[in-house]
């Protein structure tokens, strides 16, 4: 997404978050994945940060948007 970014733009990724081992957001997976679709990865607040940290973008800021299924959204600025 980089690539196609204009200098100073940003690049806006968001995903949904499992915040616990059981609850509401476990169950939603679980639903997801009987109609086809596959999450693959179920990310924590702190495991959604060190994906993008291991590869190699350590400057984005996130936003957690609360609800039933919390969402996090990820945005880095280019350079």
């Amino acid at each position: 997404m980089f690539r196609v970014c204009r200098k100073g733009g940003e690049v806006i990724i968001p995903t949904y978050l499992v915040k616990q081992d059981r609850g509401i957001s476990r169950l939603f997976v679980r639903i997801v994945n009987l109609f086809g679709t596959t999450f693959h990865e179920q990310f924590t607040e702190q495991t959604y940060k060190s994906f993008f940290e291991k590869l190699g973008y350590t400057d984005g800021t996130y936003d957690i948007v609360d609800g039933r299924m919390a969402c996090d959204i990820a945005v880095f600025t280019k350079q």
